[in-house]
């Protein structure tokens, strides 16, 4: 379910810049995903923000 994926934290499977979409996993499955932050490298944890469409849109997460 697409609503509940908001403020999910994934990792980031393919570079992510707010120039060049990436990619990341979420349950087993393979989404684009863009930023419009800062970079996001493979291996690091990005938070969803929202969904749009066939995509999602991420931020860098950073832990409190």
């Amino acid at each position: 379910n697409s609503d509940a994926l908001p403020g999910k934290r994934v990792e980031v499977i393919k570079r992510i810049s707010p120039q060049t979409p990436g990619e990341i996993k979420i349950g087993g499955e393979i989404w684009v995903a863009k930023t419009h932050y800062s970079v996001i490298e493979k291996g690091e944890l990005a938070e969803i923000v929202y969904v749009g469409g066939a995509h999602v849109v991420v931020k860098p997460f950073h832990k409190i």
